[in-house]
């Protein structure tokens, strides 16, 4: 029919694009992040997400002279979160060191934590991102026999703060760099910073 679309023309014509997806830091990219249709097991938050990092503890507790005073040689954690917009959320997490060596005895740590987070995109894969919250910690201090060190369990609530990075290399899946300072209590001392940087792995549902 002469001045007549066809049928299959008319309806290619018709045809929107579909939609781009958002980047899991924020609007726009090609990988999917945040979206509030998306589950999160955080009341009141949308796009979850879980991970695991490792790394590498610093403790700055007293040390007694002549001693061995070694920092922890890995920790790890892991844990959840979820977003309230596309820059702001909340995560919950778990922490521990391993056991340190220090004044002829050991050092262990434990921790929960809480945080607010906040993410500021660079690109369709890659963003920035930061931690302000607070971590209840446990730990226990043992000393050598002669050593008048101070030694016992300490527990209790201290600030924690954090910034990093991640990478985005799929739908699903990101790559994250991270350093995090936790202020927690040891025997016979104030709240003393706990330090740890770490490389992880974190899935978004």
């Amino acid at each position: 029919m002469d001045g007549a679309s066809s049928p299959r023309s008319a309806l290619s014509n018709d045809q929107a694009p579909l939609p781009s997806e958002p980047t899991a830091a924020g609007p726009g990219g090609p990988y999917g992040g945040y979206d509030p249709a998306r589950e999160s097991w955080i009341p009141y938050t949308s796009s979850g997400y879980i991970g695991v990092s490792g790394g590498k503890p610093d403790l700055k507790t007293a040390c007694a002279a002549g001693l061995s005073c070694d920092d922890p040689d890995s920790a790890w954690s892991v844990y959840l979160g979820g977003q309230f917009n596309p820059y702001l959320g909340l995560q919950l997490g778990y922490l521990q060191l391993q056991d340190a060596d220090r004044n002829g005895g050991d050092t262990k740590v434990r921790g929960v934590n809480i945080s607010l987070t906040g993410a500021l995109p660079l690109g369709s894969n890659f963003s920035l991102n930061g931690r302000v919250g607070g971590t209840y910690g446990w730990t226990k201090t043992t000393v050598g026999a002669a050593v008048t060190a101070p030694s016992g369990n300490e527990e209790g609530f201290g600030v924690a703060y954090g910034v990093g990075a991640s990478w985005d290399f799929d739908r699903h899946w990101s790559v994250t760099v991270d350093w995090d300072r936790h202020r927690l209590k040891f025997a016979g001392d104030e709240k003393k910073n706990t330090d740890i940087a770490s490389v992880g792995l974190r899935y978004r549902f």
